[in-house]
C-alpha cells in the first residue's frame, strides 16, 4: 500500500502504529488476491507513477523490470531472496568474507534463547522485508510485543504485497546477527550496486535506512556512476544535499564483488557496507521497489532501459536461458 508523506511520519513515531498498519496493509492485500499479478501490477504502477505501463513492448527501466516480475522464474533468485539462504551464495562464490557474523538462526520468535545471545545484537526476518528489530538488554524492552510483532512477521507473506513472487516460498526464519556501527557509532551507509545482465552501472548512495531501532527509517540518497562521479539522478528517495561524499577506497573491489554475484541475473542490486574499509553483504534485490519507482530526470527511464537487455539472454521471448 502506497502511504503519503502524513502517514509515514506518524508510523515513525509509533511501533504500534506501525504494526497495526502492517496488518491492515497485509489484510487489504490478501482481499485483492481475486485480481491477477498483471492486472494488479498495471494498476499499483499507475497509482503510484502516474503513468500506463507498457508490458507488450517494454522499453524503459521500469517497464523492463516489471515485465521481469511477472515473467521471469528462476529458483536462484527465490534462494539470494532469501537473506539466510543467500549466505551460502554469497559462499559459494568465494567471498565468505563479506558477510556478516551469524549468532543463530530460529523457526518461532519462542525459540530464541536470549541467554545465549551477546547484549545487543540485530534481529531480522528472513523472508520479508523491514522485519527488523535492534536488541538491547540494557534497554527498556516490551518484550511481549516485541513477540507480538515478530509472530505476525513470521505469517506474513510478503508477495501478497506487490506480488513479487520471489517472496513466496522462502520458508520464514529469525536471524540474529552482529549490528553494524561505523567508528562513529552511526549505521552504515547503504551502497547499493545497480547491475545489469551481470554489469555494475549505477552506486546508489544511502543515508537514514535504519532508525535508531534497527527499523525502516527516512532514506536519502545520491547515484554515482562507476567512476564515483554524481549523477543527475533521483528515484523514489530525496537526494542527499551535500555533494563532498568521496569514493571509497576499496570501491574497485566492491564492483568486482557486484558484478560476481550479480552475474547470473538479468537485474539485480547488489547492497554492500563499507564500514572502516571492510566490506560487509546486505543482501540481494531482484525488483527494486518493486517495480514502482519514480525517476528523475524521465531520460534515465530510457537509459536504464537500454541497459536491461531482455533480448541478450532471450528473456522477451519467454525462453528463459
Amino acid at each position: 500500500m502506497i502511504m503519503n508523506k502524513k502517514i509515514k511520519k506518524m508510523l515513525r513515531k509509533s511501533e504500534r502504529l506501525r504494526l497495526f498498519w502492517e496488518k491492515f496493509s497485509l489484510l487489504k492485500a490478501k482481499s485483492g488476491l481475486v485480481v491477477g499479478d498483471e492486472s494488479f501490477t498495471k494498476k499499483s504502477f499507475h497509482k503510484r507513477v502516474g503513468r500506463v505501463l507498457d508490458l507488450g513492448n517494454p522499453k524503459t527501466f521500469s517497464d523492463k523490470l516489471n515485465f521481469l516480475k511477472l515473467n521471469y522464474r528462476d529458483s536462484l533468485i527465490t534462494q539470494c531472496t532469501d537473506k539466510y539462504l543467500v549466505r551460502e551464495y554469497v559462499k559459494s562464490l568465494g567471498y565468505g568474507d563479506i558477510l556478516n557474523e551469524l549468532y543463530g538462526v530460529y523457526d518461532s520468535f519462542g525459540a530464541i534463547d536470549f541467554e545465549e545471545l551477546p547484549e545487543k545484537f540485530f534481529l531480522k526476518c528472513n523472508h520479508t522485508s523491514g522485519a527488523n528489530y535492534l536488541y538491547n538488554a540494557a534497554a527498556k524492552i516490551d518484550l511481549p510485543f516485541l513477540e507480538k510483532k515478530f509472530n505476525f512477521y513470521m505469517r506474513k507473506n510478503f508477495y501478497y504485497l506487490q506480488r513479487e513472487w520471489n517472496y513466496k516460498d522462502i520458508k520464514p526464519l529469525i536471524i540474529a546477527e552482529k549490528i553494524l556501527k561505523d567508528s562513529d557509532n552511526n549505521f552504515p551507509v547503504d551502497y547499493k550496486i545497480f547491475c545489469f545482465n551481470g554489469q555494475p552501472h549505477l552506486v546508489m548512495y544511502c543515508e537514514g535506512l535504519c532508525d535508531d531501532k534497527g527499523e525502516r527509517g527516512e532514506a536519502f540518497s545520491n547515484f554515482y556512476d562507476m567512476d564515483f562521479q554524481l549523477l543527475d539522478l533521483k528515484i523514489n528517495n530525496e537526494n542527499i544535499p551535500s555533494h563532498s561524499i568521496v569514493m571509497p577506497q576499496n570501491f574497485f573491489r566492491m564492483k568486482e564483488i557486484a558484478a560476481a554475484l550479480s552475474k547470473p541475473f538479468p537485474f539485480c542490486r547488489v547492497d554492500l557496507y563499507n564500514i572502516n574499509g571492510r566490506i560487509i553483504f546486505g543482501e540481494l534485490t531482484f525488483f527494486h521497489a518493486a517495480g514502482l519507482n519514480i525517476i528523475e530526470p524521465l531520460e534515465w527511464e530510457f537509459k536504464m532501459g537500454d541497459w536491461l537487455d531482455l533480448e541478450q539472454r532471450n528473456l522477451y521471448n519467454g525462453t528463459w536461458t
